[in-house]
Protein backbone atom coordinates (compact mmCIF):
# COMPACT_ATOMS: atom_id res chain seq x y z
CA UNK A 1 0.00 0.00 0.00
CA UNK A 2 2.87 2.36 0.88
CA UNK A 3 4.92 1.58 -2.43
CA UNK A 4 1.53 2.21 -4.10
CA UNK A 5 0.87 6.00 -2.95
CA UNK A 6 5.08 6.40 -3.23
CA UNK A 7 4.78 5.67 -6.87
CA UNK A 8 1.04 7.97 -7.31
CA UNK A 9 3.02 10.70 -5.57
CA UNK A 10 6.01 10.49 -8.03
CA UNK A 11 3.71 10.50 -10.72
CA UNK A 12 2.12 13.59 -9.72
CA UNK A 13 5.45 15.42 -9.32
CA UNK A 14 6.79 14.31 -12.68
CA UNK A 15 3.81 15.21 -14.68
CA UNK A 16 4.14 18.74 -12.47
CA UNK A 17 7.46 19.25 -13.49
CA UNK A 18 6.81 18.62 -17.15
CA UNK A 19 3.31 20.54 -17.31
CA UNK A 20 5.81 23.21 -15.88
CA UNK A 21 9.09 22.71 -18.11
CA UNK A 22 6.47 22.74 -21.28
CA UNK A 23 5.00 26.11 -19.99
CA UNK A 24 8.66 27.64 -19.34
CA UNK A 25 9.76 26.49 -23.08
CA UNK A 26 6.71 28.07 -24.59
CA UNK A 27 7.17 31.07 -22.55
CA UNK A 28 11.00 31.18 -23.29
CA UNK A 29 9.90 30.62 -27.12
CA UNK A 30 7.66 33.44 -27.43
CA UNK A 31 10.28 35.91 -25.27
CA UNK A 32 13.31 34.73 -27.47
CA UNK A 33 11.93 33.23 -30.94
CA UNK A 34 13.78 29.63 -29.59
CA UNK A 35 14.19 26.82 -27.62
CA UNK A 36 18.13 27.67 -28.44
CA UNK A 37 18.18 31.35 -27.70
CA UNK A 38 16.33 30.51 -24.57
CA UNK A 39 18.83 28.50 -23.54
CA UNK A 40 21.53 30.59 -24.52
CA UNK A 41 20.20 33.83 -22.45
CA UNK A 42 19.65 31.50 -19.26
CA UNK A 43 23.34 30.41 -19.85
CA UNK A 44 24.47 34.13 -20.20
CA UNK A 45 22.68 35.16 -16.98
CA UNK A 46 24.20 31.95 -14.99
CA UNK A 47 27.89 32.92 -16.50
CA UNK A 48 28.18 36.54 -17.13
CA UNK A 49 30.88 37.77 -19.27
CA UNK A 50 33.20 41.09 -19.04
CA UNK A 51 31.27 42.85 -15.96
CA UNK A 52 32.49 45.49 -14.25
CA UNK A 53 31.90 46.09 -10.99
CA UNK A 54 32.11 50.02 -9.89
CA UNK A 55 31.74 51.44 -6.11
CA UNK A 56 31.93 54.73 -5.05
CA UNK A 57 35.04 56.43 -4.50
CA UNK A 58 36.22 56.73 -1.03
CA UNK A 59 34.80 59.17 0.30
CA UNK A 60 34.31 61.38 3.55
CA UNK A 61 31.35 61.05 5.61
CA UNK A 62 28.63 62.97 4.28
CA UNK A 63 28.66 66.36 5.61
CA UNK A 64 25.10 68.42 5.42
CA UNK A 65 24.70 69.90 2.17
CA UNK A 66 28.12 67.73 0.87
CA UNK A 67 27.41 66.63 -2.79
CA UNK A 68 29.61 64.64 -5.36
CA UNK A 69 31.14 65.74 -8.56
CA UNK A 70 27.81 64.75 -10.03
CA UNK A 71 25.69 66.75 -7.75
CA UNK A 72 24.00 64.08 -5.86
CA UNK A 73 24.30 62.72 -2.74
CA UNK A 74 27.51 60.73 -2.02
CA UNK A 75 26.38 57.00 -2.73
CA UNK A 76 28.20 53.92 -1.18
CA UNK A 77 25.88 51.62 -3.15
CA UNK A 78 27.48 49.46 -5.78
CA UNK A 79 26.66 48.64 -9.68
CA UNK A 80 26.84 46.48 -11.97
CA UNK A 81 27.29 46.79 -15.65
CA UNK A 82 28.20 44.98 -18.64
CA UNK A 83 31.04 46.57 -20.26
CA UNK A 84 29.88 47.83 -23.54
CA UNK A 85 31.47 46.72 -26.77
CA UNK A 86 31.60 50.41 -28.57
CA UNK A 87 30.17 53.83 -27.05
CA UNK A 88 27.44 55.05 -29.57
CA UNK A 89 26.38 57.96 -27.08
CA UNK A 90 27.92 60.83 -28.23
CA UNK A 91 30.18 62.93 -25.60
CA UNK A 92 28.28 64.66 -23.25
CA UNK A 93 28.83 68.54 -22.94
CA UNK A 94 30.81 70.00 -20.40
CA UNK A 95 28.98 70.97 -17.53
CA UNK A 96 30.42 73.11 -14.75
CA UNK A 97 30.48 71.68 -10.98
CA UNK A 98 29.11 74.44 -8.92
CA UNK A 99 28.04 74.44 -4.76
CA UNK A 100 25.55 77.41 -4.75
CA UNK A 101 25.14 78.51 -1.00
CA UNK A 102 23.57 81.54 -1.79
CA UNK A 103 19.96 82.79 -2.45
CA UNK A 104 21.06 83.26 -6.74
CA UNK A 105 19.37 81.30 -9.39
CA UNK A 106 22.30 80.83 -12.15
CA UNK A 107 21.73 81.23 -15.53
CA UNK A 108 24.95 79.84 -16.89
CA UNK A 109 23.78 80.17 -20.20
CA UNK A 110 23.99 83.73 -20.05
CA UNK A 111 26.89 84.13 -18.26
CA UNK A 112 29.78 86.84 -19.95
CA UNK A 113 33.13 86.43 -20.04
CA UNK A 114 35.54 87.68 -17.07
CA UNK A 115 37.76 89.54 -18.90
CA UNK A 116 40.54 87.95 -17.58
CA UNK A 117 43.49 88.03 -19.58
CA UNK A 118 47.13 88.52 -19.72
CA UNK A 119 49.12 91.35 -21.04
CA UNK A 120 52.40 92.29 -22.71
CA UNK A 121 55.00 93.21 -20.63
CA UNK A 122 56.93 93.02 -17.22
CA UNK A 123 54.76 94.11 -14.64
CA UNK A 124 53.28 92.34 -12.14
CA UNK A 125 49.97 90.57 -13.04
CA UNK A 126 49.28 87.86 -10.52
CA UNK A 127 49.00 88.98 -6.68
CA UNK A 128 49.40 85.90 -4.22
CA UNK A 129 47.87 86.51 -1.04
CA UNK A 130 46.86 84.75 2.32
CA UNK A 131 44.04 86.27 4.68
CA UNK A 132 44.40 83.29 6.79
CA UNK A 133 48.23 82.75 6.77
CA UNK A 134 48.87 80.24 9.62
CA UNK A 135 46.76 77.52 8.06
CA UNK A 136 48.40 74.46 8.12
CA UNK A 137 48.55 70.76 6.95
CA UNK A 138 48.67 67.72 8.76
CA UNK A 139 52.51 66.65 9.50
CA UNK A 140 54.03 63.51 8.07
CA UNK A 141 57.56 61.95 7.75
CA UNK A 142 58.47 63.78 4.88
CA UNK A 143 57.18 67.34 5.99
CA UNK A 144 57.35 67.01 10.14
CA UNK A 145 56.68 70.18 12.06
CA UNK A 146 54.81 71.20 15.16
CA UNK A 147 51.06 73.18 14.64
CA UNK A 148 49.29 74.26 17.52
CA UNK A 149 45.87 73.04 18.58
CA UNK A 150 44.03 74.56 15.40
CA UNK A 151 45.97 73.01 12.84
CA UNK A 152 48.01 76.13 12.76
CA UNK A 153 51.56 77.38 12.77
CA UNK A 154 53.57 80.36 11.94
CA UNK A 155 56.29 78.46 9.96
CA UNK A 156 56.05 79.71 6.55
CA UNK A 157 57.95 76.61 5.49
CA UNK A 158 55.02 74.39 6.33
CA UNK A 159 51.42 76.75 6.10
CA UNK A 160 49.86 78.08 3.18
CA UNK A 161 52.99 80.45 2.36
CA UNK A 162 54.74 77.12 1.24
CA UNK A 163 51.78 76.20 -0.93
CA UNK A 164 51.51 79.80 -2.70
CA UNK A 165 55.88 79.80 -3.10
CA UNK A 166 54.76 76.79 -5.08
CA UNK A 167 52.45 78.53 -7.38
CA UNK A 168 54.46 81.70 -7.78
CA UNK A 169 57.88 79.51 -8.64
CA UNK A 170 55.37 77.70 -11.47
CA UNK A 171 53.95 81.16 -12.65
CA UNK A 172 57.77 82.58 -12.90
CA UNK A 173 58.60 79.58 -14.88
CA UNK A 174 55.81 80.39 -17.39
CA UNK A 175 56.92 84.25 -17.76
CA UNK A 176 54.05 85.75 -15.53
CA UNK A 177 55.10 87.96 -13.51
CA UNK A 178 54.52 87.42 -9.54
CA UNK A 179 54.06 89.35 -6.41
CA UNK A 180 53.54 86.80 -3.43
CA UNK A 181 52.74 88.76 -0.29
CA UNK A 182 53.58 86.62 3.27
CA UNK A 183 51.96 89.18 5.65
CA UNK A 184 50.47 87.23 8.52
CA UNK A 185 47.31 88.37 8.72
CA UNK A 186 45.05 85.82 10.80
CA UNK A 187 47.89 86.20 14.34
CA UNK A 188 47.74 87.07 17.20
CA UNK A 189 44.03 88.39 16.12
CA UNK A 190 41.70 86.21 13.77
CA UNK A 191 39.12 88.61 13.54
CA UNK A 192 39.56 91.67 11.13
CA UNK A 193 41.50 89.03 8.99
CA UNK A 194 39.72 89.99 5.47
CA UNK A 195 40.36 93.46 6.24
CA UNK A 196 43.48 93.79 7.39
CA UNK A 197 44.15 91.86 3.91
CA UNK A 198 41.91 94.01 1.68
CA UNK A 199 44.05 96.93 2.74
CA UNK A 200 47.23 95.06 1.72
CA UNK A 201 45.43 94.40 -2.04
CA UNK A 202 44.73 97.41 -2.29
CA UNK A 203 47.85 98.84 -1.58
CA UNK A 204 49.47 96.62 -4.21
CA UNK A 205 46.56 97.23 -7.12
CA UNK A 206 47.09 100.89 -6.80
CA UNK A 207 51.20 100.33 -7.24
CA UNK A 208 50.76 98.19 -10.11
CA UNK A 209 47.64 98.65 -11.84
CA UNK A 210 48.86 95.81 -14.28
CA UNK A 211 47.86 93.04 -11.78
CA UNK A 212 45.07 90.80 -13.50
CA UNK A 213 44.49 88.13 -10.78
CA UNK A 214 44.56 87.76 -6.72
CA UNK A 215 44.66 84.47 -5.68
CA UNK A 216 43.85 83.97 -2.09
CA UNK A 217 45.86 80.87 -0.65
CA UNK A 218 43.67 78.84 2.05
CA UNK A 219 43.25 75.42 2.91
CA UNK A 220 39.78 74.02 3.54
CA UNK A 221 39.30 72.71 7.23
CA UNK A 222 36.26 69.96 8.51
CA UNK A 223 36.81 68.35 11.89
CA UNK A 224 34.50 65.11 12.51
CA UNK A 225 32.98 64.10 15.71
CA UNK A 226 36.04 61.14 16.63
CA UNK A 227 38.45 64.01 16.06
CA UNK A 228 39.77 62.84 12.71
CA UNK A 229 40.46 65.76 9.99
CA UNK A 230 39.17 66.07 6.53
CA UNK A 231 41.50 65.00 3.10
CA UNK A 232 40.72 66.62 -0.19
CA UNK A 233 42.42 63.57 -2.08
CA UNK A 234 42.31 62.32 -5.28
CA UNK A 235 44.92 60.77 -7.16
CA UNK A 236 46.20 62.11 -10.48
CA UNK A 237 48.94 59.69 -12.23
CA UNK A 238 49.54 57.23 -9.74
CA UNK A 239 50.40 60.21 -7.05
CA UNK A 240 48.25 61.87 -4.31
CA UNK A 241 46.92 64.56 -4.80
CA UNK A 242 45.45 67.53 -2.70
CA UNK A 243 41.80 68.47 -4.25
CA UNK A 244 41.40 72.13 -4.79
CA UNK A 245 38.13 73.98 -4.57
CA UNK A 246 37.83 77.84 -5.42
CA UNK A 247 35.34 80.06 -3.74
CA UNK A 248 33.64 82.54 -5.54
CA UNK A 249 32.06 85.42 -3.28
CA UNK A 250 29.01 87.59 -3.80
CA UNK A 251 27.07 90.92 -2.96
CA UNK A 252 24.47 88.66 -1.03
CA UNK A 253 26.04 89.85 2.26
CA UNK A 254 25.42 93.23 1.75
CA UNK A 255 28.69 94.52 0.89
CA UNK A 256 29.17 95.65 -2.91
CA UNK A 257 30.36 93.45 -5.19
CA UNK A 258 27.97 93.94 -8.57
CA UNK A 259 30.07 91.93 -11.04
CA UNK A 260 30.69 89.38 -9.19
CA UNK A 261 29.38 87.06 -12.03
CA UNK A 262 32.97 88.04 -13.64
CA UNK A 263 35.07 86.76 -10.90
CA UNK A 264 32.90 83.46 -11.06
CA UNK A 265 33.14 83.26 -14.71
CA UNK A 266 36.80 83.33 -14.41
CA UNK A 267 36.83 80.71 -11.65
CA UNK A 268 34.64 78.06 -14.42
CA UNK A 269 37.41 78.64 -16.66
CA UNK A 270 40.02 77.27 -14.85
CA UNK A 271 37.65 74.53 -13.69
CA UNK A 272 36.86 73.62 -17.12
CA UNK A 273 40.61 73.48 -17.92
CA UNK A 274 41.78 71.83 -14.69
CA UNK A 275 38.84 69.30 -15.41
CA UNK A 276 40.06 68.70 -18.94
CA UNK A 277 43.83 68.15 -17.74
CA UNK A 278 43.36 66.88 -14.55
CA UNK A 279 40.00 64.83 -14.15
CA UNK A 280 39.08 64.78 -10.73
CA UNK A 281 41.40 67.54 -9.52
CA UNK A 282 38.71 69.68 -8.48
CA UNK A 283 35.89 70.25 -6.22
CA UNK A 284 32.99 72.31 -7.42
CA UNK A 285 32.94 75.46 -7.32
CA UNK A 286 31.93 76.77 -4.39
CA UNK A 287 29.27 80.46 -4.85
CA UNK A 288 29.01 81.91 -0.96
CA UNK A 289 26.79 85.17 -0.04
CA UNK A 290 30.47 86.95 1.57
CA UNK A 291 31.96 89.07 -0.38
CA UNK A 292 36.10 87.94 0.34
CA UNK A 293 37.39 90.89 -1.14
CA UNK A 294 36.84 89.60 -4.73
CA UNK A 295 35.43 93.00 -5.35
CA UNK A 296 38.86 94.45 -6.31
CA UNK A 297 38.83 92.34 -9.56
CA UNK A 298 37.40 90.25 -11.97
CA UNK A 299 40.35 87.96 -11.68
CA UNK A 300 39.87 87.81 -7.58
CA UNK A 301 39.38 84.34 -6.23
CA UNK A 302 40.09 82.17 -2.80
CA UNK A 303 41.84 79.10 -3.87
CA UNK A 304 41.60 76.45 -1.12
CA UNK A 305 43.90 73.59 -1.74
CA UNK A 306 43.65 70.54 0.02
CA UNK A 307 42.12 70.63 4.09
CA UNK A 308 43.76 70.10 7.41
CA UNK A 309 43.82 66.58 6.94
CA UNK A 310 45.96 66.46 3.09
CA UNK A 311 49.78 66.17 3.86
CA UNK A 312 51.63 68.93 2.69
CA UNK A 313 53.42 67.00 -0.30
CA UNK A 314 49.73 66.32 -1.01
CA UNK A 315 49.30 70.16 -1.20
CA UNK A 316 52.03 70.90 -3.43
CA UNK A 317 51.59 68.44 -5.81
CA UNK A 318 47.59 69.98 -6.54
CA UNK A 319 48.83 72.92 -6.16
CA UNK A 320 51.12 72.48 -9.06
CA UNK A 321 48.08 70.50 -11.05
CA UNK A 322 46.05 73.66 -10.32
CA UNK A 323 49.03 76.08 -11.50
CA UNK A 324 48.98 74.35 -14.24
CA UNK A 325 45.64 74.38 -15.47
CA UNK A 326 45.54 77.94 -14.11
CA UNK A 327 48.37 78.37 -16.51
CA UNK A 328 46.81 77.37 -20.06
CA UNK A 329 43.75 79.43 -18.92
CA UNK A 330 45.67 82.55 -18.88
CA UNK A 331 47.94 81.97 -22.05
CA UNK A 332 44.78 80.61 -24.26
CA UNK A 333 42.87 83.77 -23.78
Amino acid sequence: MRRRMHRSVRTVLTKLCLILFAVGAITAYGKFGSISAALYALSAWLFPEEILFTVAESAPPTLEGEEDADGGQISESANIFRKPEESTQEQEEYAPEIRNDTSFTLDLDTLEASGVSLKNGDEPQVLIVHTHTSESYAPDEEYDYVQDDNDRTLDPNFNVVAVGNHVEALLEDAGISVIHDKTINDYPSYNGSYTRMLEIIEEYLAEYPSIRVVLDVHRDAVIYEDGSRFAASTVIDGKSAAQVMLVVGTNEGGLQHENWEQNLAFALDIQSMADELYPGLMRPVNLRSSRFNQHVSPGALIVEVGASGNTLGEAFYGAELFTKALIETLQNK
